[in-house]
């Protein structure tokens, strides 16, 4: 999710095209939610079955209005990817005996809180995001304000004075879902050597996460949504690239491992016609880890 300079102009973009009028409001909880999220719901936040949908529905109406996001419409914040991944039980086993991970973009937590589900220690979890009133809204979808140790933390990743900094070299794992692909190349790159001061300076260290990719690699500019900007969208090779980038210019190696998902994997109807308006033809899933040589 978002953890970026403020988007302005949230009112009209292409003859007042919003959120809403994109058909987000008309996918529901029931429709949506899959197995994995209302287990976590109904097991870990203690809702009955019968008022998962309900509960959750009247959460992402309070987070639509603070912005408009479309993962928000979709129920995307309840899109457990950390748990698909190959390496979660890697995740699981390697904070369960001390390392710490940094869910950057973490929106509600909601992966934070498969893993504490799962018995790893939440004060070894970090979650950081541009809007504080997502992480405050994760208390209230997850209702564990009392119980909850991780730390959450409100800051721009651009911002060389923000509290990430008090990670600096302190992370083992850091956790990028929906994260890079809102940014151009630039941003990326710059948001990649955040990542890498954030880590501890050793072999071994990683980044996993999930984007929006594409088969053709380059910018794309065309908007979808209300305050969306030019944004890079990488296949295997450009995700490469990239890394070989940011390691040269910071004196570091990394091994990518990265694979576009078949066409249609992970997205829904609207997700389509949402990658249609951005006229992102060949729009794919890329999911992938980044570890330190």
């Amino acid at each position: 999710m978002a953890i970026t300079r403020t988007e302005e102009n949230v009112s009209a973009i292409e003859g007042n095209v919003t959120g809403r009028d994109l058909s987000f409001y008309n996918v529901n909880a029931r429709q949506t939610l899959d197995d994995a999220a209302r287990k976590l719901i109904i097991n870990y936040a203690g809702v009955a079955p019968e008022k998962v949908d309900e509960h959750v529905e009247a959460v992402r109406e309070k987070a639509f209005a603070i912005f408009p996001y479309p993962c928000i419409g979709m129920f995307r914040f309840l899109d457990l990817s950390l748990l698909q991944t190959e390496v979660y039980p890697e995740v699981v086993r390697r904070v369960e005996e001390g390392e710490k991970l940094l869910d950057l973009g973490c929106c509600f937590g909601q992966e934070i809180r498969q893993l504490v589900s799962d018995g790893v220690p939440s004060e070894n979890l970090y979650g950081a995001d541009l809007r504080e009133d997502f992480m405050a809204m994760g208390y209230d979808l997850f209702d564990d304000r009392k119980t909850l140790r991780t730390k959450f933390i409100a800051a721009d990743v651009f911002d060389d004075n923000s509290d990430l900094n008090q990670l600096y070299g302190e992370i083992s794992m850091v956790y990028t879902g929906s994260f890079f692909h809102l940014f151009h190349y630039d941003e990326q790159v710059a948001v990649a050597k955040r990542i890498i001061q954030i880590l501890k300076p050793e072999t071994g260290v990683t980044i996993i996460g999930r984007q929006m990719g594409n088969e053709k690699s380059g910018d794309y500019e065309a908007a979808g949504y209300v305050g969306e900007k030019q944004r890079f969208r990488h296949n295997a090779d450009s995700w490469e690239e990239l890394w070989n980038k940011v390691g040269d210019e910071t004196g570091t190696k990394w091994k990518t491992e990265a694979v576009l998902e078949d066409p249609g994997v992970g997205m829904g109807e609207v997700e389509k016609k949402l990658t249609e308006r951005r006229k992102e033809g060949g729009a794919r899933r890329l999911k992938f880890v980044v570890r330190r040589l």
